[in-house]
């Protein structure tokens, strides 16, 4: 741990050795806050000197070891205290100089909204959008049941996103080709909590950002029909589809989105 006085840093050991009194463009109340700052370290049972005050007329200070205790206890900073204590700014002209701490950042409206668009979108081009296009280009007596398969396969892998297909694909932790189960059943995720996107310092709420992702997560396997069209039954269809949705479509969908989107989460985020 160092002290800051303007451009100069002084650790505990030159602290107590003084190596600060011959120390060039100190001003007076910077000395004062290395004297301070030695006599508390050294366990002094008083501490007086003379600084200047705001006028530029001498200003004694004097505290007994108890006040500098209680001070020290009640702001758990004792070398920061110490330059509170008599009015020694140049301290802080480092810290005030340093860049404020990043707020984090607060969802946009508008990408809130347009990404809710999106999702329901692509919904629609699920139900009733895919499943009218494979009914066209089958027999009529197989109309209904590519129309049943599309929209039991859009309703069955939406529930397994929310059940477990979120957390595994996008949610925290895991390896490199599975995530976690932390965020099982939507986990933790309540209307506060946020995502991060593919631009610096952007961030939309999560539970939108799910649901962006389950609509692809329902078109995809659904899209398989057209494959298998009056080939398979119904239950043999819904099999296929939960075996290739969580052993294909979510490794694929964590190895693509959750690590490219860590570069977004990281201390160095980067666009490209």
């Amino acid at each position: 741990m160092k002290l800051a006085i303007g451009a100069t840093h002084f650790g505990v050991d030159e602290i107590l050795g003084g190596r600060w009194q011959d120390q060039p463009g100190l001003s007076a109340n910077a000395l004062a806050a290395l004297a301070f700052t030695q006599s508390w370290l050294r366990g002094d049972d008083a501490f007086a000197v003379q600084t200047s005050g705001s006028t530029g007329d001498p200003k004694p200070i004097r505290l007994t070891r108890r006040q500098m205790e209680a001070s020290a206890r009640a702001t758990g900073a004792a070398l920061g205290l110490a330059c509170v204590a008599i009015g020694a700014t140049e301290v802080f002209a480092q810290a005030a100089a340093a860049p404020a701490a990043a707020a984090a950042p607060v969802p946009n409206k508008g990408d809130t909204a347009w990404l809710l668009v999106s999702s329901l979108l692509v919904l629609m081009m699920s139900i009733p959008g895919l499943a009218l296009f494979y009914g066209g280009l089958v027999r009529s007596k197989n109309m209904l049941s590519v129309l049943t398969q599309v929209m039991a396969i859009v309703s069955m892998v939406g529930l397994l996103w929310c059940f477990y297909g979120y957390s595994i694909s996008l949610g925290d932790g895991g390896g490199y080709y599975l995530g976690g189960f932390g965020k099982a059943f939507l986990k933790g995720i309540d209307a506060n909590s946020v995502s991060a996107t593919f631009s610096n310092g952007v961030v939309v709420p999560e539970f939108a950002y799910m649901v962006f992702q389950m609509t692809f997560a329902m078109i995809t396997p659904a899209l398989i029909v057209g494959a298998f069209a009056e080939r398979m039954k119904f239950s043999a269809v819904l099999l296929f589809v939960v075996l290739w949705f969580t052993f294909a479509y979510l490794p694929m969908a964590h190895m693509v989105w959750f690590w490219a989107c860590l570069l977004y989460t990281s201390p160095s985020p980067r666009d490209s």
